[in-house]
């Protein structure tokens, strides 16, 4: 995957945020509530509004463009294992 690539990779992360995560996700967000105190529905909405504005072509850009990045040569696969129930209890 390319250096563009990745940066749309994460444009449509901030465009998933922006769009559909809340509308998806009210019983997740009333759930981490619901456990810590600290994290109200606001709190929470706030953050994930915050990094859907970040999360754009031109953020990203800004952001990579100081970096001297050089396309990866070979690939590697990596394995993400998780369980959800453990996600909601943090």
């Amino acid at each position: 995957m390319n250096l563009q690539a990745r940066i749309q990779a994460f444009t449509k992360l901030g465009e998933y945020l922006k769009n559909d995560l809340t509308s998806e996700k009210e019983e997740q967000i009333y759930s981490a509530k619901v456990k810590n105190a600290w994290f109200t529905k606001k709190s929470i909405k706030d953050a994930i509004n915050a990094w859907a504005e970040q999360l754009n072509d031109e953020m990203l850009t800004a952001w990579i463009n100081p970096y001297k990045l050089k396309e990866v040569e070979s690939l590697k696969r990596v394995l993400f294992l998780y369980s959800q129930s453990s996600l909601l209890k943090a």
